[in-house]
């Protein structure tokens, strides 16, 4: 039977029943169908001629066309199904005649296999063995027949997890209770949180970062929801409407988070501030992106050794940013962090404002002025703000994270010094080579010396 077709990969070797002919149902994109038909190609080359009738669901002309040279000869038939789901590939399936393998593909990995039962109960059996393989969870985190799923979405992320754009949900709730139509977001990533806020009914995303890349121009140029503001913040602020809600993930340290969010207390005082950053390890320890727009006269000393959780100082093998940003050589006390500027921001604002924490992700701030709405929202957020399994999660997160950087740097440390060693080693053979080279010239020469030795005694000993 063939299994595992995913990854370009096909299982197993056993021998398939000679009486038996597959018929291979294919959905996605012409090149992952074609892989999946290159699979089952080799497959066939390499252990034994499969009698292959390929069904191509939603197949264009030019799919169609290089399918049948690639099966060179195989019946190939396509059935024009418009958002084929698995469910409606089975049918496929539930079709064939007696004795025949069903191998369904779909997107280019094999969803399901089986050979469907002889007469009329066929279909139904299929249909349920379907429904019961694929479901709410499996389209998640696998099922029987696709066990890997959730281990390939794993490694599709960044080792790493840091974007806003996984707070979606928490997004969801704040849109759900609080009318937004302007968004002011600063540090802008790549584009994709900036879409998210569109796409949850702003009509207008106001994008600060004061030195956006040629690729993030063009995402923000093709969302008409979206502008561009290329001035640095809390400056720009001043400049721009107020806002319904404002984004702050830009420079994460005291003296930047303090003056935006005494700003919008100011002048913005029914929006809602949303702080990335607010955790471990900002929220105690400054941190200023370089170059720096932080007056001098506002900056801790610094340095470009990195956090760790494993130790309270800075370390070589931390969380650097080679170059890109450094962190304030001390953590804690005053004026200090991106939580400690929060704090003192609020503690000096006119009215009440609420502070609710995400402990996830470096740790995302909720906040907003006092009132029924705020209240409404901070209970919809308190599954994820009280969460203990989200804080335990976070931590294990962080100290997994820089035990793989200080394992990272010792690794580096032991290839330099076998690196070392083995350039000593070297140094040590060429040097025996020489001594050796040495010692048979040595040899040769006390040979010929002997040698004369020899000539001359016989030559005094005469005849």
């Amino acid at each position: 039977m063939i299994s595992n077709l995913s990854d370009g990969v096909v299982g197993t070797t056993e021998r398939p029943r000679p009486d038996v002919s597959f018929v291979v149902g294919c959905a996605g994109t012409p090149e992952l169908v074609l892989r999946s038909l290159q699979d089952v190609v080799r497959w066939s080359d390499e252990h034994e001629p499969l009698e292959l009738e390929l069904v191509l669901v939603s197949a264009e002309a030019d799919l169609l066309a290089a399918a049948q040279e690639l099966v060179s000869g195989a019946p190939v038939r396509a059935l024009h199904v418009e958002g084929a789901s698995p469910r409606e590939l089975l049918g496929i399936g539930s079709t064939v005649a007696s004795g025949q393998q069903v191998v369904t593909l779909m997107a280019g990995e094999l969803i399901y296999e089986q050979e469907p039962e002889p007469g009329p109960s066929a279909p139904e059996g299929t249909r349920a063995a379907l429904a019961a393989a694929e479901g709410p969870l499996a389209e998640r985190f696998g099922s029987r027949h696709d066990p890997h799923r959730q281990g390939r979405a794993a490694r599709e992320q960044p080792l790493l997890l840091h974007s806003l754009s996984l707070f979606r949900e928490v997004f969801e709730l704040v849109f759900a209770h609080r009318t937004i139509r302007t968004v002011v977001e600063v540090g802008v990533e790549s584009g994709q949180v900036s879409g998210i806020y569109a796409e949850l009914g702003a009509e207008r995303v106001h994008c600060v970062e004061p030195a956006p890349s040629d690729e993030l121009r063009r995402t923000l140029a093709a969302n008409p929801a979206l502008e561009l503001v290329e001035r640095p913040s809390p400056t720009a602020l001043a400049d721009l409407p107020v806002a319904d809600l404002y984004i702050l993930d830009g420079d994460h340290n005291y003296a930047t988070v303090r003056a935006e969010v005494e700003w919008i207390t100011r002048n913005a005082p029914d929006a809602v501030v949303v702080l990335h950053d607010v955790l471990w390890p900002c929220s105690r320890r400054d941190f200023y992106y370089q170059p720096s727009h932080v007056p001098a006269d506002q900056q801790f000393p610094s340095s470009e050794a990195g956090a760790t959780v494993w130790h309270d100082e800075l370390d070589e093998t931390g969380f650097r940013g080679e170059g890109a940003f450094r962190f304030a050589l001390h953590a804690g006390g005053e004026r200090n962090g991106v939580l400690t500027a929060v704090e003192d921001a609020v503690a000096g604002a006119d009215a009440g404002w609420t502070l609710s924490i995400v402990p996830a992700v470096f740790g995302v701030g909720i906040l907003a002025r006092d009132g029924a709405e705020t209240r409404a929202l901070t209970q919809a957020l308190s599954p994820y703000t009280t969460s203990e399994l989200l804080y335990s999660l976070e931590n294990n997160r962080i100290a997994l994270f820089t035990r793989v950087l200080h394992l990272d740097a010792a690794m580096v440390t032991a290839r330099q010094v076998v690196e070392r060693q083995e350039q000593a080693l070297q140094d040590l053979t060429r040097r025996v080579g020489e001594l050796e080279s040495d010692l048979r010239s040595s040899r040769a020469q006390l040979d010929r010396e002997q040698e004369r030795v020899r000539a001359v005694r016989a030559a005094l000993e005469g005849p």
